[in-house]
């Protein structure tokens, strides 16, 4: 069913190969609950990073800019949207008005075409109000 798994450095006094070590092992610990792709999303110079690949944990490469002090990551295991298509798999980038953000979900929308055509109504309506 996936996992999710994170670090927080608050007192940003983790080293990176030490940092990238326990996200390796926070990762392929997570593969009890999916080996179908692997995600994790970053800071670096202010801008979100996500890094994603259609494999099991222990077969990806992680790699952090020195600094790096919050990591969330994601393993999947495939139920809906093939993990061969890689916008499917987690962690998704997104935007609130200004702000940007990285999310990792465990579960199934099983009403995302619905809601996808909700969106781009609500947006076409949204832009036709605004000219």
């Amino acid at each position: 069913m996936c996992a999710v798994f994170g670090f927080l450095d608050y007192k940003r006094i983790i080293s990176n190969s030490i940092l990238k070590r326990l996200i390796k092992n926070l990762a392929v610990a997570a593969e009890e609950r999916g080996t179908d792709a692997t995600g994790i999303s970053f800071v670096r110079k202010g801008e979100i990073v996500t890094y994603k690949k259609p494999k099991p944990a222990h077969r990806v490469r992680f790699f952090f800019p020195e600094g790096t002090s919050v990591v969330t990551g994601h393993t999947r295991m495939t139920t809906q949207g093939s993990e061969s298509r890689n916008y499917n798999n987690h962690p998704f980038e997104g935007s609130c008005g200004t702000e940007k953000f990285a999310l990792a979900h465990n579960g199934v929308l099983y009403n995302d075409r619905e809601l996808r055509r909700k969106t781009a109504f609500l947006q076409q309506k949204s832009k036709q109000t605004a000219t």
